[in-house]
């Protein structure tokens, strides 16, 4: 294959048609509508040279795929292979950065690999159990659901723009299980994953559990007003389930945040300094208590 640098749209039409005679699928991503769709988790929009449909309908997924090979293709600039599944069938993804008319764009190829591609039918089970598991064991928390650490900090090493970080801890979590149990330390944890999922679940944001009791939350935040009205949304959900009485205790969290600008556009800088919001609270509450 050519590089397909440098282009112009006429000459991306030629190499469309020709791979047309070879792939099943082949679309034409602009490089901003991959960038909007992985941030944004929608379904986004994106030129499909075969039937202009949305960015999702061929794979039947409501949500950005974690391993995204079109928008790794896009930020390191280079063409990208991975294996993807939908249902039992499995397909081979080609995704090749390309510039055409000075902008960027990703052209996706896509195969059905036949039953008689893999080795025998053994092979082709243990591959679709493999990649069925994959992206569960490698990005999501086993206990909450939610996203993991390692998902959560490639996130921030991909963010391009504006962004604000909430992180929550949950308060005494130490004295629930050595009072309480396990058990119900996991059961709190649970929870406090199902009220931020409620809480954020229709937002643009990133949610995973980033360490033992703590929890972060990723999202398009460029204000002290738009943090503060997250927050308090989260302290309403804590006060909702609170109520409900389904814990022999009651939640309670600290909360810190930090935006990207002030961390100078570094990840670790923005999670350091909304860890220390969180403990300045922490600290407050203690205080109280005293």
């Amino acid at each position: 294959m050519q590089s397909g640098n440098g282009m112009t749209m006429q000459e991306a039409e030629q190499e469309i048609k020709y791979y047309q005679k070879i792939f099943q699928v082949v679309r034409l991503l602009k490089g901003e509508d991959v960038e909007r769709t992985f941030y944004q988790q929608g379904k986004g929009t994106c030129e499909n040279v075969q039937d202009g449909c949305p960015c999702y309908s061929f794979w039947k997924k409501n949500g950005k795929c974690e391993n995204c090979s079109s928008y790794k293709a896009l930020r390191e600039k280079k063409q990208m292979i991975k294996l993807e599944f939908l249902e039992s069938e499995v397909y081979q993804v080609i995704s090749r950065y390309m510039e055409i008319d000075g902008q960027p764009y990703v052209m996706e190829l896509i195969n059905h690999l036949e039953d008689d591609t893999l080795i025998d039918i053994s092979c082709r089970e243990k591959l679709i159990n493999k990649l069925t598991g994959y992206n569960e064991k490698l990005y999501k928390d086993v206990l909450t659901g939610v996203y993991n650490r390692l998902y959560f900090e490639e996130e921030i090493k991909m963010w391009t723009g504006n962004a604000g970080i909430v992180v929550i801890d949950v308060d005494d979590f130490k004295r629930i299980n050595d009072e309480l149990g396990h058990a119900v330390g996991d059961e709190a944890l649970w929870h406090t994953a199902d009220i931020l999922r409620g809480v954020f679940g229709k937002d643009p944001v990133f949610l995973a559990r980033y360490g033992g009791d703590e929890f972060a939350v990723l999202g398009d935040w460029f204000g002290q007003e738009q943090i503060e009205e997250a927050i308090a949304r989260i302290q309403e959900g804590i006060d909702r389930f609170n109520k409900e009485g389904q814990l022999p205790l009651q939640l309670s969290m600290s909360i810190g945040y930090a935006f990207w600008h002030e961390a100078g556009r570094r990840g670790e800088n923005l999670i350091q300094q909304a860890d220390e919001r969180m403990y300045e609270e922490k600290q407050k509450k203690k205080r109280m208590r005293a």
